[in-house]
């Protein structure tokens, strides 16, 4: 129930998305067009049932899922193991796939969006292409930045994160998590930092975030631990 509740949530956020940005085109009298065909423009009818169906599906995603994560069993303690620390590499690991995924979706949309103004064969003219070059821009540029955060940790044992989580562990003088309710799951990252200066962040499971705050507490009960966003449960 908990999934099928997401993926309503997801349908009904890119409604949402298609209403609200297929509106602010037509404003600026942008039409798409694909290989000579024109696509629909999103009028103020078009897009107001658009709004309609989004919150429809989300609202009805959202108590799905609420009533799903109601009904999960209690979870057992997490303690940690000092002789085993493969949550660490695993948190590493996981971290760069995210990044590198994050980093080619982004550069082939950024590229598309970038790509569109030329599809008419019209050339680049109006607020409406002058938006998706810009837009298109800015995604590559996010992407870029992504692919280059996976480089940094593909090698495991020479990253810096690493190194600094193995070997120096009392120097991380701070943990700060941020939660995120996504459409498929929860997402939590873990910003790890050493003198007041941010060296990486984690993507963590809610396990691998207990089991790396005994960790870090462990080397350093002083540590300052801070949470925004939905509470881990």
């Amino acid at each position: 129930m908990k999934k099928f509740g997401a993926i309503l949530k997801l349908i009904g956020g890119m409604l949402l998305f298609v209403a609200v940005v297929g509106f602010i085109l037509s404003q600026v009298d942008y039409v798409l067009v694909i290989r000579g065909n024109k696509l629909p423009v999103v009028d103020g009818a078009v897009a107001i049932a658009l709004l309609v169906l989004g919150i429809f599906f989300f609202g009805i995603g959202y108590l799905l899922a609420r009533k799903g994560a109601a009904n999960e069993p209690v979870k057992p303690e997490i303690k940690l193991d000092m002789n085993n620390l493969d949550f660490i590499v695993r948190s590493i690991k996981k971290t760069g796939r995210r990044n590198l995924i994050v980093g080619i979706f982004l550069l082939a949309f950024g590229v598309g969006m970038f790509c569109v103004p030329f599809a008419n064969g019209e050339g680049v003219s109006g607020a409406g292409n002058i938006f998706m070059l810009v837009f298109g821009l800015i995604m590559m540029f996010i992407a870029i930045v992504a692919i280059y955060q996976f480089v940094k940790v593909s090698n495991v044992t020479e990253s810096k994160i690493y190194k600094l989580l193995m070997l120096e562990p009392q120097h991380v003088t701070a943990l700060h998590v941020a939660v995120f309710s996504s459409q498929i799951n929860k997402s939590i990252n873990a910003s790890i930092i050493a003198d007041k200066k941010t060296i990486s962040v984690l993507q963590v499971s809610e396990k691998e975030l207990e089991l790396l705050k005994q960790y870090l507490l462990k080397h350093n009960p002083g540590i300052e631990i801070t949470q925004t966003g939905q509470q881990v449960s």
